[in-house]
């Protein structure tokens, strides 16, 4: 019934602005609307720079969520940056339509787009076509809603809001479908390497933070699905067999609200000492603590995909069984760390009924992985960046 009302509504919307389709103009102005999590922005820095290198005197406008706005900020392929802040309350659904249309005839309408592009593949929750379709931009491309079952239910009539949608992508990491969408345009692709942008005052933030005579570990232990976070038990028995052999700094990343319960769990079992700046950083911030420090150490997150291109090494611990669904949410085939030295380590099995993926609210198939497989990795890591500090003696 939910969704029944949700498709009647998409069908009145429709009606009532009756936006034309006109494939024949030429690209002056362009709209990117990314609403995503902060992994999802990182992997669309490829797809928003060659974009700009197919259009290179398009002016670009990005919509992001006010979160993600700094790690963005400092972004040269775009000409401005916007912000977004989607409700999650009570009737979201219906509020957020209403702020949609409000967002749009404020600070898109008069901006006359030539082209509106949602590079997300999957279906859309945040209300991003929404916002395309009342900006009414010339233009407006996505991926359609027959992509995927969920998508084809969850966002049954979105298409409609498009003047083309994309029904077939030659890849399945998210990278490249956000780079497949150029395609569709005809455009070419020359670099399909992740990028960020920090500024001077972010590296002066955090210069002090790195030992350079010691080896600098950051460590995220949590994340935003409880399903995809390792036993804080188990990555303190790592931690510490790590701790007799190599001499290294521990630095804790991580957002207060999902990282200050394991944070405490960590300082109570972890030998070392721990450098909490849990909640203490931004956004670039970690950027430039990636950029300094050896090796990566957590699940599959925000900083994950922020590790992967700061291409540091390290270690990645998936809730996501070998013989999963690749193309799942928690698939390493889609989402894991793009182009880089990071080693990601899965169950070989889904537990009970996880058979596509971990479905689970809590901890499960992810703690089938044991402290040795994640030791073992970590060791050789190590022994690698002890080298690389002494000069490869």
């Amino acid at each position: 019934m939910k969704n029944f009302l949700k498709y009647k509504i998409i069908r009145i919307i429709i009606c009532l602005f009756n936006l034309k389709k006109n494939n024949k103009i030429s690209v002056n102005n362009i709209l990117i609307i990314r609403l995503d999590e902060i992994g999802d922005v990182v992997m669309t820095t490829p797809f928003i720079r060659e974009l700009k290198r197919n259009f290179p005197k398009a002016n670009i406008t990005l919509i992001v969520k006010p979160q993600i706005y700094n790690l963005l900020e400092l972004c040269p392929n775009v000409d401005k940056v916007l912000t977004f802040n989607r409700y999650s309350g009570r009737f979201g659904y219906f509020i957020n339509i209403f702020k949609a249309y409000i967002y749009s005839k404020t600070y898109l309408k008069n901006k006359k787009f030539d082209l509106c592009i949602i590079p997300r593949w999957d279906t859309d929750v945040y209300g991003a076509s929404y916002l395309s379709y009342f900006s009414k931009a010339k233009r407006r491309i996505t991926y359609s809603e027959c992509v995927s079952a969920m998508k084809s239910i969850e966002n049954k009539g979105f298409d409609g809001f498009f003047t083309d949608v994309i029904t077939k992508t030659e890849h399945l990491h998210e990278v490249e479908r956000n780079l497949d969408v150029i395609r569709f345009l005809g455009g070419k692709i020359f670099n399909e390497n992740l990028e960020l942008w920090i500024s001077k005052e972010d590296y002066k933030s955090t210069s002090n933070i790195i030992d350079k005579q010691k080896i600098n570990i950051l460590f995220c232990p949590s994340a935003g699905s409880k399903r995809r976070e390792w036993d804080i038990d188990k990555y303190c028995e790592v931690l510490n067999l790590l701790n007799e052999k190599f001499n290294f700094k521990l630095i804790v990343l991580g957002d207060i609200k999902n990282t200050s319960k394991v944070l405490q769990n960590l300082k109570e079992k972890y030998i070392g000492e721990v450098i909490d700046l849990v909640g203490k950083t931004t956004l670039r911030e970690t950027v430039a603590l990636m950029q300094a420090a050896d090796i990566f150490i957590g699940g599959d997150t925000g900083p994950m995909h922020i590790a992967a291109a700061c291409k540091i090494d390290g270690v990645v611990i998936s809730c996501h069984p070998k013989n999963g669904d690749i193309n799942h949410g928690n698939s390493p085939k889609r989402f894991g760390p793009w182009q880089s030295p990071l080693v990601v380590l899965q169950p070989e099995y889904g537990l009970e009924d996880c058979r596509d993926g971990c479905n689970k609210d809590y901890a499960h198939c992810i703690n089938q992985i044991t402290v040795n497989e994640v030791y073992q990795k970590l060791e050789k890591i190590l022994e690698k960046k002890v080298k690389e500090k002494s000069g490869g003696k």
